[in-house]
């Protein structure tokens, strides 16, 4: 199907009425999530919810009593910042602020998903990116997909077509190709790593995601503001970002940058683009506890400006846990780069267009730390929106997520390294796209050097040639099931008949023969 665009007049389609239904939900219980998430913003927009970081040494029912003291009514708990939401309808009553059990009241803010960006609507989309005459408006970098020479083995060209002898045809999305990610997936050995994708869920019944690559998640969006596991995409924004991330490498849709990753989701968006600050953080407090390798953050405040003390402190959770944090530095048309990607513990992601110039609607500033694609990226859409699946999307919420899958190629490649050093990668082999510094940060990620780079600080890596192609398998072949897993997913479907849970022994030459000819 031909993809359609239809020019609109306005700002950021997420600032406004949601464009999509929820999909997965009863008539009921969409209802109901809407109602809720309704009277979130409501709370928002009068100022009247709070975020209370108490000091330490406090049971829960003595933080309730001082919320109720004060006028308000205890919500959700935040238990890494030692914080409960409160909301008070008539405003607080007295001087909480004094109460020497409190060390700090933050008003709650909104948080938004930032990938809908105007002039750009999505009505249809290809199904496979091999047509190219339905795919034109996602046409591949062939300039950079020059790989002539594949059948030997060589790894020197910059070609981007992963294994040719897996799916000799098969080309990429322009952002996943001019990154040169397939041309790392052939020199890296990926040891499996998670990522946390902050959002609005994902489509668990999307053919470009694998039950291996779904690693579950909580739901933060829900009518009852409990999380449950209900991670299904009921806005859009989610899956796409997801698609970016780890869409199959399977022949037909398309393919993430990581396609061997592992998906958790923490859904903090609903029915609508918008959440709260409070709910975000219950988020990245949920990615800790999943023990996630890279969290990705495709969303920013609203007003822009505000740096919250209670966001920070999970956020530096986070990154003390060892988790590589990326987020969209926001579509704020040339102006300050938004929260959460300017606090320096984030790796914050402005947007390039596909002619490589500086997209028309990212925020630039001296906290952008690499650039990455960015306008008019094709992905996965839920199917119950588009029959076909796929569709095209703008925004810095496109670009972070081909930053965080990098960051996630790097800790696969060599699991030892820092969240410095990822980030200290990620910038040193960025590619001078000769913008200014505060458009681009350091450059633009490239995956192939940036894992070159990782393995390069793996001691003991050494080089196996299959003669067909060329892999890079590290000193630590996978020695668990899951690890195995993690390389079978790179293959089409019909190559994973082992049964990896029956008993092989995950090894070298059984590895070498999946991939072999």
């Amino acid at each position: 199907m031909k993809k359609i665009i239809v020019p609109v007049l306005g700002i950021s389609i997420a600032l406004a009425t949601p464009m999509a239904p929820a999909w997965a939900l009863s008539r009921g219980d969409r209802a109901a999530h809407a109602k809720f998430e309704r009277e979130q913003l409501d709370r928002i927009k009068n100022g009247n919810q709070k975020i209370i970081i108490f000091e330490t040494g406090l049971t829960a029912q003595k933080k309730d009593a001082i919320i109720r003291e004060a006028g308000g009514e205890p919500g959700r708990r935040l238990e890494g910042i030692n914080a409960v939401v409160g909301y008070f309808p008539k405003g607080i009553q007295g001087d909480l602020r004094s109460d020497s059990h409190v060390r700090k009241v933050e008003t709650d803010g909104l948080a938004q998903a930032i990938g809908f960006t105007a002039p750009v609507v999505i009505l249809g989309a290809c199904r496979s990116p091999k047509d190219s005459s339905s795919n034109a408006e996602a046409d591949v970098d062939t300039a950079i997909d020059d790989d002539t020479d594949t059948d030997s083995g060589d790894t020197s060209d910059t070609g981007a077509t992963g294994d040719p002898n897996l799916y000799p045809n098969t080309e990429y999305p322009w952002g996943v190709a001019r990154i040169d990610a397939p041309t790392a997936w052939r020199t890296g050995s990926f040891d499996l790593v998670d990522i946390c994708v902050i959002d609005s869920g994902i489509d668990v019944d999307h053919p470009d995601f694998s039950a291996f690559t779904l690693n579950g998640g909580l739901n933060f969006a829900s009518s009852t503001g409990t999380p449950d596991t209900n991670i299904d995409d009921e806005y859009m924004h989610g899956t796409h970002v997801n698609g970016i991330i780890a869409a199959a490498f399977n022949g037909f849709g398309v393919v993430g940058v990581a396609p061997n990753a592992r998906l958790y989701q923490a859904k903090i968006f609903g029915t609508y683009g918008s959440s709260t600050w409070s709910t975000l953080i219950a988020g990245i407090e949920a990615c800790i506890a999943a023990n996630a390798d890279v969290i990705n953050m495709s969303l920013g405040g609203y007003p822009s400006s505000v740096d919250d003390e209670a966001l920070h402190l999970a956020i530096q959770a986070a990154d003390s846990a060892g988790i590589t944090i990326v987020a969209a530095a926001g579509n704020n048309y040339g102006s300050s780069v938004i929260y959460p990607a300017a606090y320096d513990e984030v790796i914050a992601v402005s947007a390039i267009n596909d002619a490589y110039g500086f997209a028309y609607f990212s925020s630039k500033g001296a906290e952008v730390d690499i650039i990455a694609p960015g306008q008019e990226i094709p992905s996965t859409l839920p199917l119950d929106y588009d029959s076909d699946g796929y569709g095209y999307l703008s925004g810095t919420s496109m670009a972070s997520p081909h930053v965080a899958a990098v960051a996630a190629l790097i800790r696969g490649a060599n699991s030892s390294l820092s969240n410095d050093q990822v980030k200290e990668i990620l910038e040193n082999t960025a590619e001078d796209m000769g913008l200014a510094a505060e458009e681009q940060g350091q450059g633009l990620v490239d995956a192939e050097a940036a894992v070159a780079a990782a393995l390069d600080m793996n001691a003991g890596a050494y080089n196996y040639n299959s003669g067909h192609s060329s892999y890079f398998w590290g000193s630590q072949i996978p020695d668990t099931v899951g690890k195995t897993a993690a390389w079978a997913n790179l293959l089409p479907k019909e190559r994973r008949s082992q049964n990896w849970s029956a008993g092989i022994t995950p090894n070298s030459s059984a590895l070498r023969s999946l991939f072999d000819h």
